[in-house]
């Protein structure tokens, strides 16, 4: 009867657990979409002021609050991106892309970041990637390189950033490609490796 009783409360728990995660989870996919759209409002706001902006230091404050609005984005995405995760919802497109048509869309994205760091930003991609058509979810691997790239340009104070494609593994129906960013900053504790792939983590 004990263990009856046990594994009833054990299962009620579990059960409770369960609904708690997917309420939670359905509440983050909700508000990181429903604050989307006003954000992407601010941003056009912003936009439509600047073109009337004369003043150096308006343009300058402008900038700075479109900015924190690009961060605040992307946290909002990231939020949304985890709860489709946590629910089992994320799903990788199968869709054709080049190597070249993703870096130079990061080159577009983060040249002009990495120049205004006094940095070099540097593509180094194996020549018969270039052209080469693939088959794969392209928005998630620019989204990876944004953010590791994003980051060493950040916690870089000198020298430069590089975004380096290499063919690691050549198949009659497949290739293995090794997709790096490497940087002349600050790097990263032993210590801090260990966890800085957990969500929300910071080192």
């Amino acid at each position: 009867t004990l263990v009856e009783s046990r594994t009833a409360e054990l299962a009620a728990a579990t059960q409770a657990a369960e609904s708690a995660s997917r309420a939670k989870t359905s509440f983050l996919a909700n508000m990181s979409h429903e604050l989307r759209t006003p954000m992407h409002g601010v941003m056009g706001m912003i936009e439509l002021a600047k073109r009337r902006m004369t003043d150096p230091e308006g343009l300058d404050r402008l900038d700075k609050a479109r900015s924190a609005a690009e961060r605040l984005l992307g946290v909002l995405n990231d939020i949304l991106d985890l709860s489709k995760i946590d629910a089992d919802k994320m799903t990788l497109e199968q869709i054709a892309f080049t190597i070249g048509g993703l870096t130079d869309d990061l080159n577009n994205l983060l040249a002009p970041r990495a120049e205004s760091a006094r940095l070099r930003f540097i593509l180094d991609i194996d020549a018969r990637l270039k052209a080469l058509q693939l088959v794969g979810d392209p928005l998630r691997l620019q989204q990876i390189l944004l953010n590791l790239a994003g980051n060493a340009i950040k916690f870089t104070e000198r020298g430069e950033v590089r975004v380096v494609a290499r063919i690691a593994e050549d198949g009659a129906e497949s290739l293995l490609i090794e997709l790096s960013v490497w940087d002349t900053g600050i790097g990263i504790t032993p210590e801090a490796v260990e966890r800085i792939f957990n969500p929300f983590e910071q080192a």
